[in-house]
């Protein structure tokens, strides 16, 4: 759940706003598709156990490795340095994912453990700091907004004074 549904939000909301962070296009169209086709594949994949699973973990893995390129290049392009923090988090998830399937096949001792309580921790993270970037945003919106309904009632309200 965390790594499936989870990376797909985190996907979703990073290519729209990497895109709006830098001005430059993320991937769209054939490449879009894939990423799509890979995430589904896995979903698919998943429903018939875990028998599929030597397959199923390596089109997981270039699923979160896609997706680090995709919001890395523009980053890097545009040099919004800033911004690094987001790439390195979602490069912390695609290890955390990797641990998972390394737990699953024995090669970690509680590697699945620390995986989901790290993507717990991580998407925890996320949300803190992309709500840290947005939510002044929403803000300044909406107070500006106020503003200017205020100017147009105060008119209003001269208008019907005289």
């Amino acid at each position: 759940m965390l790594y499936g549904y989870g990376m797909a939000v985190v996907a979703g909301f990073l290519l729209t706003a990497v895109k709006n962070w830098t001005g430059a296009p993320t991937i769209f169209g054939k490449p879009l598709m894939l990423l799509f086709a890979l995430w589904a594949a896995v979903r698919i994949l998943f429903l018939f156990g875990t028998a599929f699973l030597p397959w199923v973990a390596p089109v997981d893995l270039l699923l979160g490795l896609m997706l680090l390129v995709s919001i890395s290049i523009p980053i890097f392009k545009a040099k919004i340095w800033m911004q690094l923090a987001v790439v390195s988090k979602v490069l912390l998830l695609c290890i955390g994912n990797l641990v998972f399937f390394l737990g699953y096949f024995d090669v970690i001792a509680n590697g699945m453990l620390y995986a989901i309580t790290g993507a717990a921790l991580l998407f925890i993270s996320l949300i803190l700091m992309i709500g840290r970037l947005i939510i002044p945003f929403f803000i300044e919106r909406g107070v500006t907004m106020r503003e200017s309904e205020a100017r147009v009632q105060l008119t209003q309200y001269k208008c019907v004074r005289h």
